[in-house]
């Protein structure tokens, strides 16, 4: 998307969902990359960002042997967070999740209890537009 592009959509969005893409994106662009959604959202508007976990061993063992990840530079959660706050967004939750693959599903309900531990396969961030 150029600048141009960009300015069309300035203040338009009430709500933008970023799932595993920061990890994609070279660590110097991450703050630009933010500023930018930041200016596409409406004021009150919600950004959701999923990461991958990189304190979880089997992630790091799937991003490592993927293709698609080859050039991926994985994110903790303080990290996510200190990026979104730069860009003037209000943290508004934050939560661990998928700690429990296909087979171990009748566990799942408990995910919720365990969304504050670090070892979940990813996590999330919600955060508002304050200015």
């Amino acid at each position: 998307m150029n600048s141009e592009s960009v300015n069309t959509y300035i203040n338009s969005f009430d709500l933008i969902f970023v799932s595993c893409v920061f990890h994609h994106i070279e660590p110097e662009l991450r703050k630009l990359s933010i500023e930018t959604i930041n200016s596409l959202l409406r004021p009150g508007g919600v950004i959701y960002i999923f990461e991958h976990n990189p304190y979880n061993p089997i992630t790091q063992k799937i991003v490592r042997d993927c293709e698609w990840d080859a050039d991926a530079i994985l994110l903790t959660m303080k990290e996510s967070v200190s990026l979104i706050k730069s860009a003037n967004f209000k943290v508004d939750r934050k939560k661990y999740t998928l700690y429990f693959p296909a087979a171990l599903k009748f566990l799942r309900p408990v995910e919720g209890l365990l969304s504050y531990i670090p070892l979940g396969g990813q996590y999330f961030v919600k955060a508002v537009k304050t200015i």
